[in-house]
């Protein structure tokens, strides 16, 4: 069946458990950071609402949410040509939760999303996943602020 007879590795066992140990360590301040950024990004987005001309959307709610997690949609422009466009700059996000990353099918994630906030509504077809991490900043926010403004406003004359 696969398994092999053998003992544990003692030192790894350890080095995971001190891992863990310090990442528990860290996790609320580091969950608070990323609150903050979080926040200060998703402000940042949704104002580009009014300087672009486009309708920008948070997908789920503001307040309920991982502080890691920053989910939009863009109305009148391709999420997988944003996602394409902000990998040419360096900035890689994704258009479908992680967990659904290689399926061609609509996200049902963002699809329950938009039930939960039926304000939303489905008339928009997709939608950009921004993830933060230990490195992420608030000028992060504001380079990818930027770059989607740019982006924007390449595209605003096919709109």
């Amino acid at each position: 069946s696969g398994l092999h007879s053998g003992t544990e590795s003692v030192a790894l066992i350890a080095g995971v458990a001190e891992a863990l140990s310090i990442t528990n360590q860290i996790k609320q301040k580091e969950s608070e950071r990323l609150t903050k950024i979080r926040d200060y990004g998703i402000k940042k987005l949704l104002s580009l609402s009014d300087a672009s001309g486009y309708k920008i959307l948070l997908n789920g709610s503001k307040e309920v949410r991982l502080p890691n997690n920053i989910n939009i949609s863009i109305k009148g422009i391709s999420s997988e040509l944003l996602v394409v466009e902000l990998s040419a700059k360096g900035i890689y996000v994704s258009e479908k939760s992680a967990c659904k990353s290689d399926d061609n099918n609509k996200s049902y994630v963002i699809n329950a999303i938009r039930k939960i906030c039926p304000k939303n509504g489905n008339e928009i077809e997709g939608s950009l996943r921004i993830s933060l991490g230990r490195e992420s900043t608030m000028y992060d926010m504001d380079v990818l602020y930027r770059e989607i403004k740019n982006i924007l406003s390449k595209y605003k004359a096919w709109k």
